[in-house]
């Protein structure tokens, strides 16, 4: 009898101890990228999560050879129509890469080519030497016509060992923007790339911005015929402020002129307008 339970005593410990996993799933947690050591998944995990030092941001195996990487210092942009972004688009030399890199520029939503946006560089082509990196600056915009309000653009870099991309996730508000501005002495002043042979347009079920772009005056924004969803006249409009329309049918007369009173009519201390013809004042068109 004693035998027996000093024998339940001995084996007692064995069985209290253990993994301590009461559910059977073990103790070991999953690798972080960045942490020192190569996990499931990962090629390589030299302790940070920098790309272009021979172990990508993901913990792949970037190439030995030379070869260039590409970025953006804006991933995402949210803006109104007829309203020019800039992002700075970065090329930098990797593993001694030297010569010239070329950019492209395309736009796209899920895989549908977007050919109203607009995409300029001002340097399509960085010359590099080892270790340097150089810039180009990527200005993109689209019109009240434009067919997508969402999509991408994206920044290719070739030249190097293989092709290399950046994004820039664009969203544009269903708003066209246009600022009368103050030449100093109370005038309206025009874009006068929307005139008479090239108007703005705009498509139903959008709205107009036409923001005061004097510092001092108010100003009243006058439309040549009533066209639903931007009245004749809507008031008068603070330095700063706006004139809002949002078009509800295609109803316009072809394509009408919108611009400050003239001095004819103007209220007291306001900008006001001295061109006296349609082909000097900015002209819209309502399209479906």
């Amino acid at each position: 009898m004693r035998t027996l339970l000093l024998a339940s005593l001995l084996l007692a410990p064995a069985c209290l101890t253990g993994s301590g996993d009461i559910t059977g799933g073990g103790d070991d947690q999953p690798g972080v990228c960045g942490d020192g050591v190569i996990n499931t998944g990962e090629t390589c995990d030299d302790g940070n999560t920098n790309g272009g030092d021979g172990c990508s941001a993901a913990c792949q195996t970037e190439s030995s050879a030379p070869h260039v990487t590409v970025s953006v210092d804006k991933s995402t942009i949210t803006t109104d129509l007829n309203v020019e972004s800039t992002v700075t688009v970065t090329a930098t030399s990797q593993n001694g890469f030297s010569g010239n890199v070329t950019l492209t520029v395309a736009a796209d939503a899920a895989g549908v080519p977007i050919t109203d946006w607009t995409t300029t560089l001002d340097n399509p082509t960085l010359a590099l030497s080892p270790g340097a990196s150089a810039t180009a600056t990527l200005k993109i915009s689209a019109m009240g016509e434009a067919a997508m309000l969402t999509g991408s653009v994206k920044v290719t870099a070739t030249g190097a060992d293989v092709p290399v991309d950046a994004t820039v996730a664009t969203t544009f508000n269903p708003i066209l923007d246009v600022t009368f501005a103050d030449d100093g002495a109370g005038l309206c002043v025009y874009d006068t790339n929307h005139l008479l042979n090239n108007p703005f347009q705009i498509k139903v079920g959008r709205t107009i911005h036409v923001i005061n772009g004097s510092a001092t005056l108010p100003f009243t924004v006058h439309v040549d015929s009533g066209i639903t969803g931007f009245p004749h006249e809507s008031g008068t409009s603070p330095a700063g402020g706006m004139y809002t329309g949002t078009f509800v049918t295609a109803d316009a007369p072809g394509q009408v002129s919108f611009y400050c009173h003239d001095n004819g009519v103007r209220p007291a201390n306001t900008m006001i307008d001295m061109n006296k013809t349609a082909a000097t004042r900015p002209q819209l068109k309502i399209i479906p």
